[in-house]
């Protein structure tokens, strides 16, 4: 579970000991896509404080996340062609205890969930956006469109907005591809 500084005590908490307790195990992970370099340092703790592990049932793990990417800058700007690096890090809890390679395929796997369908609902599909207040409708809206984000994926392009701009301009296609 990813802790976050709503959740400040334990955030921290987690902050204070990973500056005095050593790793028990770290993974790191490179990539290069989309004219960025990645840089994932996943590094696992082991939690034996009794008194955070009453209050976190089975609390045995804390993760933590240091990613850096470096990119160009955006077209059209004075600094296009500069690089620049962006710094994040992020803390999880586990009540399981996995080494950090597994730890980070989980992690990168969640992601990509995250990006793959949460993200284009949200910005293709306007899910967050949509208005309906009765929780039926909303739960057979986010389905119709969970049906339509595989369908299109499968038989179309796996780019929805080249999905959604092809169908945008030619509408009978849509329906022919519906009715097959």
């Amino acid at each position: 579970m990813q802790v976050k500084k709503n959740q400040s005590n334990l955030y921290e908490y987690i902050q204070d000991y990973i500056l005095t307790n050593q790793a028990i195990e770290t993974f790191q992970i490179q990539e290069k896509a989309h004219g960025r370099q990645t840089n994932w340092d996943i590094k696992v703790f082991e939690v034996s404080d009794k008194k955070l592990q009453a209050k976190w049932t089975k609390l045995q793990r804390f993760i933590v996340i240091d990613k850096s990417v470096v990119q160009k800058g955006r077209a059209n700007t004075k600094k296009a062609k500069e690089k620049f690096t962006t710094h994040s890090t992020s803390f999880r809890i586990s009540d399981i205890a996995l080494s950090a390679k597994n730890f980070a395929e989980g992690i990168r796997g969640h992601w990509g969930i995250e990006n793959r369908t949460h993200w284009v609902k949200d910005v293709n599909f306007k899910e967050d956006n949509n208005g309906i207040k009765n929780d039926n409708a909303a739960v057979n809206m986010a389905l119709f469109n969970a049906i339509s984000l595989n369908y299109l994926r499968q038989n179309i392009d796996d780019s929805i907005k080249t999905a959604q701009i092809l169908f945008g301009q030619n509408v009978k296609k849509l329906f022919l591809t519906i009715r097959t």
